[in-house]
């Protein structure tokens, strides 16, 4: 150990002539350096910090003085910044811990605050919650009267245990941080409340345009960035445990972003806010424009931090309506990445979850989406993202299952599956996902179970609302029960299905480019339990038209206007159409689809040259 001590000193000695300025820290934690300017440590390259800092750490229990302790430890902090890794920056944040005595906290302040603060971000990384909750209450005993300082500590605790599935304990830990703040949030919550608030603000929002936000002055004062900062996690945090305070979230973190100036919260209080429109039912222009602002902020201002939270809010929400699915991908795929990159695990996680839902849902071939889910297993693991992980999970099998990897098999005890803690939207993704291959291979009894445990769970529009993705979800219970219905005929059956084709009216008006399909198929499907049969061939026809840039649905179309002709014994126009279903499938990558298809349907589907030349 000593001679590594020795080893480093010689390198530190000789690295006081390399006066470089100091690079910018790793984006994760944005540290500032611990050493003051004009150090011997100041201007360290980093081609030669680490070799230093690995020398110091094999032999830093020899130190000794006390002036050579506090060099030591701001060796292991900058590297712990700067490294790429994870671990290894814990592994220099452990060994600054180590050094640090209590003296340091009046003579070192900085230093201490960096230390603590540096390896609870870092462990809140790694998802080694206690030892977060170790470092952070260090923080709250010596930084009583810091408070921006104490109000980072709760930004930490909040977002860390909220990415682990800990929604209750870090609600309960923001609404202390909120009244620290001096912020109220009222317990009993009325619409008539949220409906003044609301108008207020969107007579507040009328004063500005797109030119006078982008040059609104920028945020300088750390207190209020991350009072912000605790705003808008809360109004994340609210959806899933009290959704009744999501509007007031939403309108005081715009009120107040407003109020204060630009700052890496404003594009996610402009998405939000915009998000909380069209939940509302305003109308989509309206959250658009807000929505291209907060992405017009964000970019000018290159605030990587809130990438995937704005991702969510406006891909995810806004342009789910306005574009179709497979534009919305690779913007979400793309923030999933810099959310992680940036350390911003809550929001990379759930962006994770919308993410797969539009690729999956686009059409897009299944092999993009079996090449992805990967990566995207071993990023989560490595941030020990316990809720995304099911979900991708869920994916995987949904994709093995769709492709023949894995035979299907019923979903039987879904309902204990979904018992696990992880928060009432990982529990309707993953139901959705299994009502979709439940009703694709033909499993009524079981799709009909799932569109009930749906029910069960909560809305799958209040938790996904503001969405596209509630109305697709709703279009596959109807057309499970419809399919139903065609076997038992049952007018309180086809009563509810007349409703649902009302809702989906409603999301047509929205989004008439990747809903119209959805509307037309249920349409064709009612018309004929009604025996419209013209009605119900003009609408299966115009569904397929509509679907043709959503290749499984477009092969669903085909598949169910097949089934219609098979029933109005057109045998030659059946056969037609459930092949050419059958290669939709094959070319969507679902084999074990299209094999089920023809087991299903083997006396009217022909294999040959012939079939294969449709496309």
């Amino acid at each position: 150990g000593a001679s590594h001590l020795q080893i480093g000193r010689i390198l530190l000695q000789a690295g006081k002539n390399l006066r470089v300025p100091n690079r910018s820290v790793h984006s994760r934690s944005r540290k500032r350096p611990s050493w003051p300017p004009g150090s011997m440590e100041d201007g360290v390259h980093n081609r030669y910090l680490f070799t230093i800092a690995v020398q110091f750490a094999r032999g830093y229990k020899s130190i000794t003085l006390p002036s050579e302790k506090i060099s030591a430890a701001r060796i292991f902090v900058a590297a712990g910044h700067r490294s790429q890794d994870a671990l290894a920056s814990k592994d220099f944040y452990t060994r600054a811990r180590d050094l640090l005595d209590i003296s340091w906290w009046k003579e070192e302040f900085n230093l201490c605050v960096d230390i603590s603060m540096s390896s609870a971000e870092n462990a809140a990384v790694l998802g080694l919650v206690d030892e977060m909750k170790a470092n952070l209450s260090v923080i709250h005993e010596y930084c009583r009267g810091e408070k921006a300082l104490v109000l980072r500590a709760y930004l930490i605790e909040i977002k860390s245990l909220y990415a682990r599935d800990m929604s209750k304990e870090a609600y309960e830990i923001g609404m202390r941080g909120l009244e620290l703040c001096g912020i109220r949030i009222p317990r009993n919550v009325f619409m008539p409340k949220i409906i003044a608030g609301l108008a207020r603000t969107r007579t507040m929002m009328k004063k500005y345009d797109h030119e006078s936000v982008l040059k609104m002055p920028v945020v300088e004062d750390e207190e209020t960035i991350v009072k912000l900062q605790i705003i808008a996690q809360m109004a994340f945090i609210s959806v899933d445990v009290n959704r009744k305070v999501l509007p007031f979230m939403c309108i005081i973190a715009l009120r107040l972003s407003m109020r204060e100036g630009i700052s890496e919260v404003t594009p996610t209080a402009l998405a939000i806010y915009a998000s909380l429109l069209i939940k509302l039912g305003f109308a989509i222009k309206e959250g658009a424009q807000l929505a291209t602002l907060a992405l017009e902020v964000q970019a000018l201002h290159r605030y990587e931090s809130s990438v995937a939270n704005v991702a969510i809010l406006s891909y995810g929400t806004i342009f789910g309506f306005m574009k179709p699915l497979e534009d919305c991908v690779k913007p979400l795929g793309d923030a999933v990445r810099i959310g992680l990159r940036v350390g911003d695990m809550t929001h990379a996680a759930s962006c994770c979850n919308i993410y797969l839902l539009f690729r999956f849902f686009s059409g897009q071939h299944l092999s993009y989406l079996a090449t992805a889910l990967p990566k995207l297993n071993a990023d989560m693991k490595e941030f020990n993202l316990t809720r995304t992980l099911v979900v991708i999970e869920a994916f995987q099998s949904m994709v093995s299952i769709l492709t023949g990897k894995t035979p299907c098999v019923s979903f039987a005890g879904t309902e204990d599956h979904l018992t696990y803690q992880t928060g009432d939207i990982v529990n309707q993704l993953i139901n959705f996902g299994q009502l979709f291959i439940a009703y694709l291979f033909g499993d009524l009894e079981v799709a009909l179970g799932l569109s009930s445990m749906a029910v069960n769970l909560g809305s799958f529009r209040e938790v996904l609302g503001g969405t596209i993705f509630p109305y697709i979800c709703e279009f596959y219970r109807s057309m499970t029960q419809m399919s139903i219905l065609h076997l038992q005929p049952c007018k309180k059956g086809l009563s509810m299905v007349k409703k649902s084709i009302k809702v989906l009216r409603s999301g047509r008006k929205k989004s008439p480019g990747n809903l119209s399909h959805h509307v037309c198929l249920l349409e064709a499907e009612y018309a004929f339990a009604q025996r419209n049969f013209d009605s119900a061939e003009r609408l299966y026809l115009e569904a397929i038209h509509h679907a043709t840039g959503v290749i499984h649905e477009y092969a669903l179309g085909c598949e169910r206007l097949g089934w219609f002709y098979i029933q109005r014994a057109n045998r030659e126009s059946a056969q037609e159409q459930l092949e050419k279903a059958r290669l939709l499938y094959l070319k969507w990558g679902a084999k074990a689809k299209a094999e089920h298809l023809e087991k299903k349907y083997s006396q009217q589907i022909t294999k040959g040259k012939k079939g294969q030349e449709l496309f």
